[in-house]
């Protein structure tokens, strides 16, 4: 004779009141834990909680964890990638799309727009070569200086010129972004060359 078989109702009936007994104990663990819904340190508690108490998962369960955790990884292996490779050709672009455009081959040249051009951080500005007035002539100095100053320092009635703008002069850093460390234009000497 075949043993009998236990009620299907009266085991499922077991299962549910074991399930109940177990999330009993996880609530009488968890009792007066602030902010379980919204803090992460305490969600992470709670799960540990239920882990211990539902007892370790199946084979079944532990190896789809495992292989989404898997896919996760990957995923974010190929995003840090894809990133990466983005962020090395991103200039690359756009002198394909300025070649295809409007260039023919061999007269692009970057220098030449700088629209795209950023500032190069490995060289010291201040190192390279100040607009200087080597290749200007008399006339060409004296036209700039005249635009210059032509502006509207009128009220300056005196004759004595500016020993900052000498000083510039005879170190050639005289040009149209200098200015006088003695009030700029509201310098009260002249910043011109006598007759």
């Amino acid at each position: 004779m075949p043993p009998k078989k236990k009620d299907a109702k009266a085991e499922r009936g077991m299962q549910k009141a074991a399930e109940r007994e177990k999330q009993k104990i996880v609530e009488d663990k968890t009792f007066g834990l602030k902010n379980k819904n919204k803090s992460k340190a305490v969600q992470k508690y709670i799960k540990g909680v239920q882990q211990q108490v539902k007892g370790p998962m199946k084979g079944g369960e532990q190896a789809l964890v495992a292989k989404k955790k898997e896919e996760q990884e990957m995923k974010k292996r190929t995003a840090q990638q894809q990133a990466l490779l983005a962020s090395l050709f991103k200039g690359t672009e756009n002198v394909k799309k300025i070649a295809e455009d409007s260039c023919t081959v061999g007269t692009y040249d970057p220098k030449a727009s700088k629209e795209g051009q950023k500032i190069n951080l490995y060289t010291d500005q201040r190192q390279q070569k100040m607009e200087t007035m080597d290749d200007w002539d008399q006339e060409k100095l004296e036209q700039v200086i005249k635009t210059k100053h032509t502006r509207g320092n009128e009220q300056n009635a005196t004759e004595i010129i500016c020993k900052h703008f000498l000083d510039a002069v005879e170190k050639r850093q005289y040009g149209w972004f200098w200015t006088c460390p003695n009030g700029g234009d509201a310098c009260r000497y002249r910043h011109c060359l006598p007759p």
